[in-house]
């Protein structure tokens, strides 16, 4: 019942980005964001390892979920996207895909080498996708120092 990809201001695709260490972890949960000064817009990127297994059938029947209590954590500081290294930030009844996106904070799945980003305390994602009429669409996703 959300909106389509292509009626969502271009806007929310760029913000300041945040890296979470989840590597190690069997869940994503509220307190990997302690210390983490989130703000509205921000775009918080989830490192897990997880895209290392990609096309391989564990990839994507285990992966660490990400939980409710992280899940609020972020629709309480209104960060615009939650990326992820794994297929999914949860599984089916899908709790956190209808907590997150019903207050409009968009999902990207399936990221890889966020290694890339360890030990970088600032920077920018842009992750714009292709402006279709869908409720999902390829994107590309771009981190840059300022």
């Amino acid at each position: 019942g959300g909106a389509c990809v292509s009626d969502i201001p271009v806007s929310q695709f760029f913000g300041r980005g945040h890296l979470i260490d989840a590597r190690g972890h069997d869940r994503i949960t509220g307190d990997l964001l302690n210390g983490v000064p989130l703000e509205d817009g921000d775009i918080v990127l989830v490192l897990t390892g997880r895209y290392k297994l990609f096309r391989e059938p564990d990839y994507y029947r285990t992966f660490p979920e990400v939980d409710s209590t992280f899940a609020d954590r972020l629709v309480e500081a209104k960060v615009a996207i939650l990326g992820l290294d794994t297929p999914s930030p949860d599984t089916d009844p899908f709790p956190v895909h209808h907590a997150l996106l019903s207050q409009n904070i968009l999902l990207v799945e399936n990221l890889n080498n966020l290694e890339a980003l360890l030990g970088i305390s600032a920077f920018h994602v842009t992750a714009i996708p292709a402006k279709l009429r869908c409720d999902g669409a390829p994107v590309r996703v771009v981190a840059t120092a300022p």
